[in-house]
């Protein structure tokens, strides 16, 4: 199982596009040529690295279309992310195999149909499958947590049951926008949840635990003195950081001055 550009070997963009991209699509195991007969070949299961993510395949057996009566073509024995599939050349005098998007493809055979062809054989099958190299997938494995001694596949590190890793744009996702368990920082006070550009359209919940709340027009609501002290009250000030009410359990005072 392996990828070869030889000299004196005519070769494709196929190899290349393989070795490009081996990072996100390779082959882990198996997906062997196990037999052929007439037109169709029989593959053995396996496992593949497509877009970055590990993904099973079932032993599969396809047919290819007979020879064209005039030209040879080349046809590609690719997995789309979902079956093995044939992505089927151009006759022509010149044949190549077809172009197609290399991030779409993991490419395991080569097969070259001769004119008129009916039937097949082991040798029209040229292995195309590049193995897996853990050492390339770097942006895709990762540990759990600090406490975790064995980097795996994020989409192995999630709960599958709550979350799924998006590889395509590198996300996490929340399935069916339901999460379970506890949302923590694993530091405070350091991160932020949205911005000013992309924020929260609501937020439902029993309970409300916070600091300073912050008005879109930069007024704002403390806990505190002018001394950065906790008090027993509630400050509203303005945006210039000027307090215009308070709020304590001797009564309400508006610019200093008590009014309740």
């Amino acid at each position: 199982m392996a990828i070869n550009i030889t000299t004196g070997k005519r070769n494709y963009h196929t190899q290349i596009n393989n070795a490009l991209y081996s990072s996100y699509n390779s082959v882990v195991s198996g997906i062997d040529l196990v037999s052929v007969t007439d037109l169709t070949a029989n593959f053995s299961s396996g496992e593949v690295l497509y877009r970055g993510s590990k993904v099973d395949v079932s032993e599969t057996a396809i047919t290819f279309n007979q020879g064209d009566a005039s030209y040879p073509r080349i046809d590609l024995v690719v997995f789309d992310g979902t079956q093995i599939t044939i992505l089927e050349g151009t006759p022509s005098a010149d044949p190549k195999p077809a172009d197609y998007n290399a991030y779409d493809y993991v490419v395991l055979y080569q097969v070259y149909i001769d004119v008129n062809a009916t039937s097949l054989t082991t040798s029209d099958f040229e292995d195309m499958r590049v193995p897996f190299n853990p050492g390339l997938a770097k942006d895709e494995l990762v540990k759990a947590d600090n406490l975790d001694t064995t980097s795996g596949f994020l989409s192995d590190k999630v709960d599958n049951t709550t979350l799924e890793v998006d590889t395509v744009n590198h996300k996490i996702k929340v399935k069916n926008s339901a999460f379970g368990g506890d949302l923590k920082p694993s530091d405070d006070n350091t991160y932020v949840l949205g911005t000013s550009d992309y924020r929260w359209k609501e937020v439902y919940a029993v309970d409300v635990y916070t600091g300073d709340v912050v008005l879109q027009n930069g007024w704002r609501i403390v806990e505190y003195d002018d001394n950065k002290n906790l008090f027993n009250g509630v400050r509203i000030l303005n945006d210039k950081g000027e307090e215009i009410f308070k709020i304590t359990e001797d009564g309400l005072y508006f610019k200093g001055k008590k009014v309740i």
